[in-house]
């Protein structure tokens, strides 16, 4: 067990002093935070205004304080001192509203505004060139009226699949990004023969489970990071009142706990079991280059369970996010959604639960073994062709 500690503790220590782990970790950091920022200045202020020109009988449909009435002449000048973010010159010619209009940097939100105003204009203007009396222009200006119900359920289940988006899309960040490391890792020591003086004082077996739990705390430190910089977020996000508008109180109970400790155990054993196939695929490999080859079909299940979920998130409880969210590697990203739209029972997830860590417990023992007969194994003959040759 001590020597297991110490390839742990190796492991772990290597990827933190790691400048490609800390970048690995980072940059996705560093380039949401670029987009956010990106986003939020070039989002139009909230002072700012839309230059209107209009007769004095169209002003009125404009009685707001984000539009500014302006001389045609000094528009340009308004532009370009940032007086007004966008601007229109609105007019009616034989019962047609003609609306010229200059985006610049106006926003969607005040472009959508703005089309609405201009569609108002016109259906009034339509009902009076048609000689309608006031009751049945009211007639004609009939909408639909949509009562949208709202109960607890509802609103859980749009909770459950933020939480269910945000959790999925860092199960599938991390793991593209360990895969990837594990790999090539594995591949680089047997590829440098560092293994052979390593395995002189370490049992084969000691230094594949060592090395699985280093990579697997390093998972956490990812993890952590994340949950750190999301924190940061959230309070920043807070102070400029970008949560204002949302109800983010809602009280957990029991039952709501336990579901996200399910939760949170299939993501831990999902990354976990993709981690041990990743060091075994690792040791086919002869050379560091042969590592994304190995790698290969280990990736193409992750983006496919991702974009499956991702697919799947809205399709109700169908039969064959049922069947996934039992079968191992997929149940990591199945079941959540089930547990957090209410599909699936605690038991369900407990089920689920059972048969991903029995799986794991298979799929180690035999990733163990093939790790110890083919780390050593320099051939270049593929895994298939050593078999027939026994």
């Amino acid at each position: 067990m001590s020597r297991i500690k110490i390839v742990m503790q190796e492991t772990l220590k290597n990827h933190l002093k790691s400048g490609t782990f800390w970048a690995m970790i980072l940059l996705p950091v560093v380039f949401g935070v670029i987009s956010g920022l990106a986003g939020y200045f070039a989002a139009a202020p909230e002072d700012s205004h839309m230059g209107i020109v209009a007769s004095e009988d169209l002003k009125t449909y404009f009685d707001d304080d984000k539009y500014k009435f302006v001389n045609e002449d000094e528009l340009e000048t308004l532009v370009e001192e940032k007086e007004i973010s966008s601007y229109a010159k609105v007019r009616e010619e034989n019962g047609q509203i003609i609306a010229d209009f200059n985006e610049a940097d106006a926003s969607m939100i005040e472009i959508l505004k703005f089309q609405e105003i201009v569609n108002n204009i016109q259906n009034q203007l339509n009902s009076k060139n048609a000689g309608l009396d006031q009751n049945q222009a009211q007639i004609l200006a009939k909408t639909p009226l949509i009562n949208q119900i709202t109960d607890e359920k509802s609103e859980n289940k749009f909770i459950g699949q933020a939480i269910y988006f945000v959790l999925i899309f860092l199960m599938y960040m991390v793991l593209m990004s360990f895969v990837n490391l594990v790999l090539a890792e594995i591949a680089t020591e047997k590829g440098t023969k560092m293994i052979e003086f390593i395995f002189s004082s370490v049992k084969p077996g000691d230094y594949f489970a060592g090395k699985m739990l280093g990579n697997f705390i390093a998972v956490f430190v990812q993890i952590f990071t994340y949950v750190i910089f999301a924190i940061i977020g959230y309070f920043i996000a807070k102070s400029k009142g970008l949560f204002d508008n949302l109800d983010l109180n809602f009280a957990l109970t029991s039952e709501s706990y336990a579901m996200i400790a399910e939760i949170v155990l299939l993501f831990i054993l999902g990354i976990f079991i993709f981690l041990v196939i990743a060091g075994m695929l690792g040791s086919f490999a002869t050379k560091v280059e042969d590592a994304g080859k190995m790698g290969t079909p280990l990736i193409l299940v992750t983006v496919i369970l991702f974009f499956l979920a991702i697919n799947l998130q809205k399709r109700g409880d169908i039969m064959l996010t049922q069947v996934l969210s039992y079968i191992p590697l997929a149940s990591t990203f199945f079941m959540p959604l089930r547990l957090l739209n209410g599909y699936a029972s605690l038991t369900e997830g407990l089920i689920s639960i059972i048969i991903l860590i029995v799986t794991i417990f298979l799929v180690y023992r035999f990733g163990e073994r093939v790790y110890k007969r083919n780390i050593l194994n320099y051939s270049t003959d593929n895994w298939v062709t050593r078999r027939f040759k026994k």
